[in-house]
């Protein structure tokens, strides 16, 4: 999930919806790369 939203209730209703991840805006590519490569199962 990505989202400008940071407030914690936000990040645990998106986790508990099925979000694998929770991704703040605006991200630094490098986060980026690491979460998808982490969601693909990928070793980071």
């Amino acid at each position: 999930m990505r989202t400008t939203e940071a407030e914690n209730g936000r990040m645990v209703e998106g986790v508990k919806a099925g979000a694998n991840g929770y991704v703040l805006k605006p991200v630094a590519p490098d986060i980026l790369k690491a979460q998808v490569k982490k969601a693909c199962g990928v070793a980071v």
